[in-house]
């Protein structure tokens, strides 16, 4: 069985191809260190350089590089044009995302100004 936090539907919509996702998700949860893993997959040369920004972005999302909720805008940023490609009404899509990232500011704020 594979993890939940997997992400699904960003490695569907990197790999084009609902097989070579599988593939890609199934050597991810075999691995030791999973973002080593997604990052060495050779996806095909269509949706190589997607996948290279997908893998960097788990990558950095696995090291807690920027905390929430800034991890959020990196999400959003990697999918837009994902968006664009896979659905008709991608613009209101990406309006909920802007939303959530408009919901989550207040967050922001609060996490950069208490002490650690």
């Amino acid at each position: 069985m594979r993890p939940r936090g997997r992400l699904p539907r960003a490695a569907a919509a990197a790999g084009r191809r609902p097989k070579t996702a599988s593939r890609a998700l199934d050597a991810i949860a075999a691995a030791a260190e999973p973002a080593d893993a997604f990052a060495a997959f050779a996806p095909p040369a269509a949706c190589a350089v997607d996948w290279l920004a997908l893998a960097a972005l788990f990558r950095a999302l696995r090291e807690r590089r920027r905390g929430w909720p800034a991890e959020l805008s990196e999400m959003r940023r990697w999918y837009e044009p994902q968006m664009a490609r896979l659905h008709e009404n991608a613009q209101a899509r990406l309006a909920d995302l802007a939303a959530l990232e408009a919901i989550a500011a207040p967050m922001r704020r609060a996490n950069a100004s208490s002490p650690n």
